[in-house]
């Protein structure tokens, strides 16, 4: 629209003619993030998007850290928040969220050192952190985890938006196979929601995760 004023503080508005918005604002980059080889797939998992718009997710398979994503490495495009990649352990990911409008948010990355039980991989003789059994699980949680050396550790639960529910240890342990138990209760004794959690375990200078269901 056009505004005239004059001097004296006479002031004319012609019609509004036209106008558009755009969106080109990229949602947040999935997180927290996971990855298990298993099966003979590398299964990965990460946490729901919050963005009112979100689409789609984009998971993209390299060589290395720095591979650049894009159409030729592009594996799928899930709207759920995991995928499996069939075949031999050791590639690198990247994961982004889309929105409605075709904007693409900065990439997760998830290498082979932090993707667990990785068969002759970095994992051998080194801290390693084991898929979370039963899954589904029903109040009770365990994971085995192995350490490299004696050091402090920290163990955590998060939820898929990335909030912490309860911290489960930390100090120092020696080296060797360790033993990591949660009852299915948030910091304040609460039993949690049902609904998809994540064990994380920070040692020797890394950090591992991965992704369970819990059903009370």
């Amino acid at each position: 629209m056009v505004e005239a004023q004059t001097n004296t503080g006479e002031y004319w508005d012609s019609a509004p003619d036209s106008a558009y918005s755009v969106d080109n604002l990229p949602p947040g980059p999935p997180a927290p993030v996971a990855a298990a080889y298993s099966g003979g797939a590398t299964h990965l998992h990460w946490g729901v998007s919050p963005e009112p718009d979100f689409a789609v997710y984009r998971v993209y398979r390299g060589s290395s850290a720095g591979f650049v994503p894009g159409p030729g490495n592009l594996l799928a495009t899930p709207s759920d928040t995991g995928y499996a990649d069939p075949g031999a352990a050791g590639s690198y990911y990247k994961i982004s969220a889309v929105d409605a409008h075709g904007n693409e948010s900065q990439f997760a990355l998830i290498t082979p050192q932090t993707t667990s039980s990785v068969p002759g991989g970095p994992f051998t003789g080194e801290l390693s952190l084991a898929p979370v059994s039963p899954d589904p699980l029903h109040g009770r949680a365990r994971s085995s985890s192995h350490f490299p050396a004696r050091g402090r550790f920290r163990s955590e639960i998060y939820d898929t938006s990335g909030r912490l529910v309860r911290s489960l240890m930390h100090g120092s342990q020696p080296a060797g196979p360790h033993n990591v138990l949660w009852d299915g209760r948030d910091a304040s004794g609460q039993v949690v929601a049902n609904g998809v959690y994540f064990l994380r375990l920070e040692a020797a200078g890394r950090s591992l995760a991965t992704r369970f269901v819990e059903m009370n």
